[in-house]
């Protein structure tokens, strides 16, 4: 019996709670899965905090687990 894959856990509390850290993981991700980086971190640098976690769950959404 094959398992689903599990999730990567991104916990946004505490210090990687911030626009800068979301950036920086963004772009690790977009590596990972062979996502467009350049897009990807457009889409972050035009908006807020609430905006990079929306462009993350867009991207990623499958992959990751946020925690709030």
């Amino acid at each position: 019996m094959l398992l689903p894959p599990s999730k990567i856990r991104l916990d946004l509390t505490g210090n990687k709670s911030n626009l800068l850290s979301l950036f920086a993981t963004s772009a690790k991700l977009a590596q990972q899965f062979d996502v467009n980086q350049e897009e990807v971190l457009h889409e972050i640098r035009s908006g807020d905090y609430d905006n990079a976690v929306k462009v993350i769950n867009k991207y990623f959404g499958e992959h990751v687990e946020i925690l709030q």
